[in-house]
């Protein structure tokens, strides 16, 4: 079976932007932004790999690996936002 091809539009996520075009400043003006994935059966699972980020998860069906790869892009985002902030407080 070839690979399914997807984008996830991941409203939990959103790149910044106003509607003058200015850099905002507040992270309360954001806009979704989608990411491509690909779904294939691997050794009896299913694994689901972003395309644009180095993000990959598996299920049992290919619905639980996408489930799981938003679940883990989710983390990715969290966790690097967290060490940029922490980054940012160190130099002050």
């Amino acid at each position: 079976m070839p690979p399914a091809f997807g984008v996830s539009d991941n409203s939990g996520f959103k790149a910044s932007h106003r509607p003058d075009g200015q850099c905002p400043n507040t992270m309360d003006e954001s806009a979704p932004y989608k990411l491509k994935y690909e779904v294939y059966p691997e050794d009896g699972i299913y694994v689901a790999r972003c395309l644009d980020i180095a993000v990959a998860s598996d299920g049992a069906s290919d619905a639980e690996a996408v489930a799981n790869l938003r679940e883990a892009i989710e983390l990715y985002f969290a966790r690097n936002a967290e060490a940029v902030l922490s980054e940012h407080d160190d130099a002050d």
